[in-house]
């Protein structure tokens, strides 16, 4: 299995990103959107699009648009988070240019943003989020080298992720913007 990024954490684990597997991850990534502890902070029908007429989306629909994604490569791509070789949380790492985000005064077309999921449950922890993502900043910095700026757009309701982005270097809180589907708290990270 070929790493996207490896790195040791201040805690001395092993950090690692990979590339969504969707025949090895597709069961693992549909039940961490479907957990209680991420219910209402993913926005699913954004991703997989209208619900079908009773309301319910399944895992043909989540491996469509791992397959969709994976093929756009980084402008919109699907990773696993790796702790001491165990996945714990799902990653969309996304360039601004294609994204909502594109033209916001702040941020560059060539500059990168991500979505994080911590799915297994008992990673979220007070500090897990912060230790893991300035890993993720320095991978998209490393693999995305001409972006000056790389942003996060938690939910304004989802405080705990504010805060955690907020810990950030660099970090701070531009603004709350409108997105297609949620109002969110745009942090940069310089």
């Amino acid at each position: 299995m070929t790493h996207l990024y490896e790195a040791t954490l201040h805690s001395g684990r092993a950090f690692a990103v990979r590339a969504v597997d969707v025949a090895r991850d597709l069961d693992r990534v549909w039940a961490w959107w479907n957990a209680p502890h991420v219910a209402g902070y993913w926005s699913v029908a954004v991703r997989l699009g209208a619900p079908r007429p009773d309301g319910a989306y399944d895992k043909d629909d989540l491996r469509r648009y791992l397959e969709a994604s994976l093929a756009r490569g980084s402008d919109h791509r699907p990773v696993i988070l790796m702790i001491d070789g165990n996945d714990v949380g799902y990653l969309e790492e996304y360039a601004v240019g294609a994204s909502p985000l594109a033209g916001h005064p702040e941020l560059a077309a060539e500059d990168r943003g991500f979505h994080v999921m911590i799915g297994e449950p008992d990673r979220e922890k007070p500090g897990f989020g912060p230790e893991i993502w300035p890993q993720v900043v320095r991978w998209q910095r490393q693999a995305h080298p001409g972006a000056r700026r790389v942003a996060l757009e938690p939910s304004v309701k989802n405080e705990k992720a504010i805060r955690g982005a907020l810990a950030l270097p660099g970090a701070r809180r531009a603004a709350d913007v409108q997105l297609p589907h949620k109002m969110a708290a745009l942090i940069i990270v310089e």
